[in-house]
């Protein structure tokens, strides 16, 4: 049985216990990270040429960057926006590409190889990470470099990730939508008993409290509310 099975009252649940991980703590810090992933950002140099085609290469918890693009960018993207997760890039990837390359490690052998092929192919490069291989093989060929803070596991960095992912695909010439860094820098700062997630420009705040939310296998779920059960009435015949 679990620590929150145990639990009848979900106000004498540890938070702590529940969530070893610290997921939520993660989740509260939603905008603080963004911002600084914001200001680490501003000085990259990520304006070029209009692509006519946006390919968002990353894996794992590093990939989820580009599914948010590709979620902002559905409704208001004048030309695709496509997620890959693996080591192979679409055939029509050249030198009409913006390839935007995802890992928080810097060390992800599938997206360096899609890296590689995308370089060979003529594609354009941003790199999103916090060092590693691919900062380095970024930086040789003259590409961009969105440097992230270190030190979270990559599921616990989205916001770091996405930003700097956004933010090259709304860089003047460019502008597959509105850049969200005005929604960012608006982005309240974490308290300890609210979890914030900011989407774009649009800000959602979720508030955490004991009693309607638990933690179970690193997850958010809102606790099932009791009901009285009521006695069925007799059928008359």
């Amino acid at each position: 049985m679990s620590a929150v099975d145990q639990h009848d009252d979900l106000d004498d649940l540890d938070i702590a216990t529940a969530d070893p991980g610290g997921m939520l703590g993660q989740v509260a810090s939603a905008g603080d990270q963004a911002r600084a992933a914001l200001a680490a950002t501003q000085s990259v140099p990520l304006v070029g040429p209009a692509p006519g085609a946006v390919v968002v290469a990353g894996m794992g918890g590093s990939g989820i960057a580009g599914d948010v693009l590709a979620a902002l960018a559905y409704f208001r993207s004048p030309v695709p926006v496509l997620t890959v997760k693996g080591d192979r890039l679409p055939a029509f990837v050249g030198p009409s590409t913006l390839l935007v390359a995802v890992s928080y490690s810097g060390a992800t052998d599938e997206t360096l190889a899609a890296v590689e092929e995308g370089l060979s192919a003529g594609a354009r490069l941003v790199a999103v990470c916090s060092g590693g291989r691919l900062a380095e093989l970024a930086q040789r060929h003259g590409a961009p470099v969105a440097l992230v803070a270190p030190g979270r596991m990559p599921r616990a960095a989205l916001w770091s990730l996405t930003v700097p992912v956004c933010l090259a695909a709304a860089a003047p010439s460019i502008r597959i939508f509105t850049s969200p860094a005005a929604g960012v820098q608006s982005a309240p700062t974490a308290k300890s008993a609210t979890a914030r997630l900011i989407i774009g420009t649009r800000i959602a705040v979720v508030p955490v409290t004991r009693s309607v939310l638990y933690l179970r296998r690193k997850t958010i779920y809102r606790a099932p509310r009791r009901t009285p059960r009521r006695t069925p009435r007799p059928i008359r015949s």
